[in-house]
């Protein structure tokens, strides 16, 4: 909803015109516009609209900018990324995107649409096919769960266990989760026999229901929808043509002919679309009749799809003589000619900068609606204030969307401090000539003619303003142990874990996680106590304790001192630190405030939290020692800049030490960059620096010359000596050398030091150091970041010709991952030949000398060759932004925390990326390189093979702020065992009391456990079971009721049992209780020591159940109740009543 000053007929006769002449079908042509207002007359037109841009990040910015102008939803359709390449899985997010966007096209859902160029030269599935293979829904409804999922898997959904990701559904009795592709959230179907009963949106992550809605419409997943009788015709036409194939060319035929044999809607069709592409559609047949296409710069759009189509025709012809295609796909892609013929059938709106020749159509209506850009005002006020003014005094309405109420209130109180009078609106029926709306519009534009200024919310507010941190709930971090695995148990150590079983014995049925240890020693664990238990991860093989010695006890014990010892020199340096004064920072300045809002891209939350809490440490008079975690191309560099800048505004010198020349040579390119409006002196002390201008660096630090010199371990040498240094920047600190370590502590003293760290920091240890050490993380990568295009493909020559002529061709770099040091000179040379003269290759790997490889690196980033191919060596701090292909050889060897990060070297540029993860031809993966290949492709953060990758970096990243030796001690207790006892030694280091929780032992009659066809999928029993185990209180107790009757129905008995015996279990051990005994035998309470004589709580609970339970005065002290005549839920009940009101709870809660 807009103000009404914004409606058509406000804006102006040319205006009027316009929308008139389009209304009645006349192509037309308006000049001159500004970028803002075209979008925003684009939304006035009174109809649909395909806005085309010439490139993809002109078509997510369109999309950005449309969105907040239009009535209605504006949606992005995403292109196809490859057409030729038989791809094994490709990754699902944009596949999804796109089909929800058609998807709300057909069912009149959006009000506009924005495509690239490129993607009207490519086929879409028939409108008519999507529709039908749409999936409406209400409460209410009477369709049977059999004829949704037919649908569903006809769609291209798959079925899984637990929904995590689009495209996913899985069944649960009259239970049918749905994760509809596009949306952001899955659905829940709660049936009564045939008939739709509740339809409820969920949050993946915990499965709790967050509402519940009317109806739901399901788009299909895939973009190859096909028929059975299609399938059948297209059957035929590959095997004709298959005849003709031989050798390669041969295999990929019989794989797509059993591919459209098992699965005819599979997208990995695409490379048979030449054979079917009769079958499909273009963009335009989805537009009802009286919609208006338009074309921003229709000449360029031309030039565009023009250089498509040959591009592709060029590697048809390519992979022709390579023998991977034939050449039928050429029709893979519309011709230039027919893209022209189909816009030129409908109703067309064109921007043009030039009154020059409009190479598309001729337009039946000219106007000129000359339309400056708004400028930037959140930098200067003085700008704003005068603008304002000028405009008023000529009438010209000035509308403002200041984005909230506080933002609106400030705006409103400037104007006034200024002379200028402006209202606050919220209605948007405002008639005054200067508005502020608390409204968010991103960016303004003007209307001349109209006499209509509008200053868009980023164009008037300063982006920078801190943020609070998102404060969504984080997945759940446990990892379900798999029967091999290595587990840690809390008292009794490393074993391997062997998994569930179910006992029957003379108290009833339970359920117990058994773990092996040494000689062939089996611990059986009651469920209700797996929260004694977690899934090793320290890296390496660990050893395998004896159970029922106390080895494990001693190794804790050692790996406590151990921590102590560590952590008394980080609590005495950090006192230290925090006694000695430093420089006292003044508030940020205008520079300063310029200087951030100069940063050409949008800051995450985290970066400005980063970024506060930096200067809090500076402007505070302390001795900042701070840590900046967060992964490559995160932006840590521009929190590290923001930090030196305000630094050398006082006067002082900053420094930025790097481990090696090439990471010096980066900061320094970045930082000269950044920084060049200021006209500072920036220096690089480094081996690449020649010894002339080495000498005169020295002297212009030592003067103070040197506002901020970028350097290697050359600056911990003793001639180096700063006339005033404020600021040291220490760059992956993990990777110097000792006798490096040492002056670099020398260096440390009274200077504020910034460490910048790779390798993310795991949030438990994070949460264990803050006190004696302080962090901050960036976790989210920047915004408006295109997604990585993964494919998982089997090696081919043409694969690595193609990947790389196509990455140089638009001027990128190629990153090839050969992880055998063995054989690289030999790929090396292949890779040579198979490019050609014209593409500079080079290698690198970990046994060259560190000169040569430094060297290699440094010529690579510099752009002096086009390809590298190297082992994993090449460290994971190097930015390249221009290497956009990422291509890894055998990547089925490979972890998938390395998978994982290597996929991140690429995609930190404004291009689209692109990973191909190779294995070998015909080679048949083993079910785990499966998986972790699919996980790439899904994106998904919720499957347990993330979250281990995640957990690897981790630990990697623990090791380099803890050291070798703490990194030595992990491995030996597990990583979660190590920050429980890191947590412990820091907490009685500072004389806070550290609560030691005894295990309590149950033994309770009946059938506890968890019926199969309640919960069957292994994964979910497991954490079903964790989050028993894990119970703190009855709060909990009644949440984690709600959340399983929620997701899974109504809880069986037995499983409420458990969950009683769970709760039981938590407050027995808070009272110090060693055994809860609930039998037909006897009832009783046996604690520990006589610390219940110090609860008066435990005698409330005694004189409420003075009928039932006498105190004996055994040794130690014990409860006993009477047991005649009671079941076994009577006991419970009685037990979990008393152990209530025994730690100070209300029983009638229960």
């Amino acid at each position: 909803m807009l103000p009404k000053f914004l409606r058509v007929e406000n804006l102006g006769e040319k205006m009027i015109s316009l929308v008139e002449a389009v209304g009645g079908k006349k192509s037309s042509s308006v000049f001159y516009a500004a970028q803002n207002t075209r979008y925003f007359i684009a939304t006035r037109l009174k109809k649909f609209f395909l806005y085309v841009a010439s490139d993809r990040l002109g078509a997510r910015e369109a999309h950005r900018i449309l969105s907040d102008y239009a009535d209605g939803e504006v949606v992005l359709i995403p292109e196809k990324d490859e057409l030729l390449l038989n791809i094994a899985i490709a990754s699902q997010e944009s596949l999804a995107e796109r089909m929800a966007a058609l998807g709300k096209i057909i069912g009149g859902e959006a009000a506009g649409a924005v495509i690239s160029a490129e993607g009207l030269t490519q086929y879409f599935p028939d409108p008519v096919t999507v529709s039908e293979a749409t999936i409406c829904l209400k409460s209410g409804m009477a369709i049977s769960q059999e004829e949704i999922i037919e649908k569903l898997v006809t769609g291209g959904y798959r079925k899984e266990d637990v929904v995590s990701d689009n495209g996913d559904f899985a069944k649960r009795g009259d239970i049918l989760d749905i994760f509809p592709t596009g949306e952001d959230m899955p659905i829940r179907l709660e049936f009564f026999g045939d008939e739709i009963e509740k339809i409820r949106v969920f949050a993946p992550e915990t499965m709790i229901s967050v509402k519940e809605v009317d109806r739901a419409t399901i788009y299909p997943k895939s973009d190859i929808l096909i028929s059975p009788n299609q399938a059948k015709s297209i059957l035929k036409m590959l095997q004709a043509e298959r005849k003709y194939a031989e050798g390669r060319l041969e295999e990929i035929f019989d794989e797509n002919i059993f591919r459209l044999e098992t699965n005819p809607n599979d997208p990995a069709l695409i490379w048979a679309l030449p054979f079917f592409y009769e079958h499909m559609s273009n963009i335009v047949e989805y537009l009802r009749e009286d919609a208006v296409i338009v074309l921003d710069e229709p000449s360029i759009i031309d030039d565009k799809v023009k250089l498509i189509v040959n591009s592709h025709y060029t590697r048809v012809k390519a992979f022709v003589e390579e023998g991977e295609v034939t050449a039928e796909h050429k029709k893979s892609l519309i011709a230039k000619e027919t893209v022209v013929e189909i816009l030129k059938k409908r109703t067309l709106l064109s921007f043009q900068n030039v009154t020059s020749g409009n190479t598309i159509f001729e337009p039946d209506y000219l106007v000129n609606i000359k339309a400056p850009s708004v400028p930037k005002y959140s930098l200067n006020y003085e700008l704003l204030s005068e603008n304002v003014r000028g405009n008023l005094e000529f009438g010209t309405r000035v509308m403002i969307f200041a984005g909230t109420k506080e933002s609106a209130a400030y705006l409103k109180d400037f104007f006034l401090n200024n002379e200028l009078k402006a209202v606050v609106d919220e209605s948007l029926e405002s008639d005054f000539n200067l508005v502020i709306y608390p409204y968010f519009i991103a960016r303004g534009f003007s209307f001349p003619e109209a006499k209509l200024v509008v200053i868009g919310t980023d164009d008037v507010i300063r982006r920078s303003e801190t943020k609070n941190k998102s404060l969504k709930k984080k997945r759940e971090r446990f990892i379900m142990p798999e029967v091999g695995d290595y587990v840690v148990h809390d008292v009794h150590g490393i074993g391997i874990s062997e998994g569930l079983i179910r006992m029957e014995t003379r108290s009833g049925i339970n359920d117990y996680y058994v773990i092996k240890y040494k000689d062939e020693d089996r611990l059986y664990l009651p469920v209700s106590r797996m929260d004694e238990l977690e899934r090793y991860n320290g890296g390496g093989k660990p050893t395998i304790h004896r159970l029922g010695s106390r080895d494990f006890e001693k190794l804790k014990d050692k790996v406590k001192e151990s921590i102590k010892e560590m952590a008394i020199d980080l609590v005495d340096l950090y006192k230290k630190r925090l006694k000695t004064k430093g420089h006292k920072y003044q508030s940020d300045t205008y520079w300063q405030k310029e200087m951030e809002d100069d940063f050409e891209f949008t800051e995450t939350d985290d970066q400005l939290l980063a970024s506060d809490e930096i200067k809090r440490d500076m402007e505070s008079g302390k001795i900042m020692d701070r840590l900046l975690c967060g992964d490559v191309g995160f932006g840590k560099t521009e929190v590290a800049i923001r930090a030196i800048f305000k630094t050398i505004l006082e006067g002082k010198q900053a420094a930025i030490l790097s481990p090696t020349t090439i990471l010096c040579q980066q900061h320094f390119n970045t930082i000269s960059e950044r920084l060049k409006k200021y006209e500072l002196n920036i220096d690089m002390l480094s081996r690449f620096v020649g010894p002339e201008k080495t000498k005169q660096v020295l002297k212009d630090i030592e003067s103070g010359k040197t506002n901020i010199v970028v350097a290697t371990h050359r600056i911990l040498s003793k001639d180096v000596q700063f006339k005033d240094l404020g600021l040291l920047v220490l760059d992956e600190e993990q990777r110097f050398g000792v006798e490096q370590k040492e002056k670099i502590k020398l260096m440390k003293n009274n200077v504020n030091v910034l460490s910048l760290s790779a390798t993310p920091v795991p949030r438990t240890l994070h949460m264990a150091l803050s006190g004696i050490r302080d962090i901050s993380t960036l976790e989210n990568a920047p915004q408006n970041r295109l997604p990585v295009e993964t494919y998982v493909v089997e090696y081919t020559d043409s694969l690595i010709k193609d990947a790389v002529k196509r990455e140089v061709g638009r001027g990128g770099q190629v990153f090839i991952l050969f992880n055998r040091v063995q054989g690289i000179e030999g790929f090396f040379k292949r890779v040579q030949e198979l490019v050609g003269d014209d593409i500079a290759v080079t290698y690198a790997h970990g046994q060259m000398g560190a000169s040569e490889l430094e060297d290699r690196i440094n010529s690579f980033y510099k752009q002096e060759y086009q390809v590298l191919v190297s082992t994993t060596i090449i460290e994971n701090g190097i930015d390249l932004p221009s290497a956009n292909t990422l291509i890894v050889i055998d990547s089925d060897m490979l972890g998938l925390s390395e998978l994982y990060q290597l996929r991140g070297r690429v995609g930190r540029s404004h291009n689209l990326a692109y990973a191909y993860f190779t294995v070998r031809e015909g080679k048949v993966l083993t079910s785990d390189a499966g998986k972790r290949l699919d996980a790439l492709t899904r994106y998904t953060e919720l499957g347990s093979g993330f979250k281990i990758a995640m957990e690897d970096l981790e630990i990697r990243g623990a090791g380099n702020i803890l050291g070798r030796e703490q990194h030595g001690n992990m491995q030996k207790v597990g990583y979660d065992m190590y920050c429980r006892l890191l947590d412990e030694s820091v907490n009685e280091l500072q004389g806070k009391q550290v609560s030691i929780v005894r295990q309590t032992d149950i033994k309770i009659d009946g059938d506890i456990y968890l019926p199969e066809n309640y919960i069957f999928a292994p994964e979910r029993r497991v954490i079903f079971y964790k989050r028993v185990s894990s119970l703190t209180g009855i709060d909990e107790e009644k949440e984690l009721i709600k959340h399983y009757e929620d997701s899974d129905g109504k809880i069986p008995v037995p499983a409420l049992r458990l969950i009683k015996v769970g709760l039981i279990k938590h407050l027995a051990q808070s009272l110090n209780i060693k055994q809860v005994t609930a039998t037909g035998y006897g009832m009783g309470l046996m604690f520990y020591d006589n610390s219940l004589f110090n609860n008066p709580n435990v005698f409330k609970a005694m004189d409420a159940f003075s009928e039932e339970a006498v105190l004996s005065p055994s040794e130690p002290p014990t409860i006993v109740f009477n047991n005649k005549k009671q079941t076994p839920d009577t006991r419970i009940e009685i037990i979990l009543r008393f152990l209530l009101i025994a730690n100070g709870e209300d029983p009638d809660t229960l």
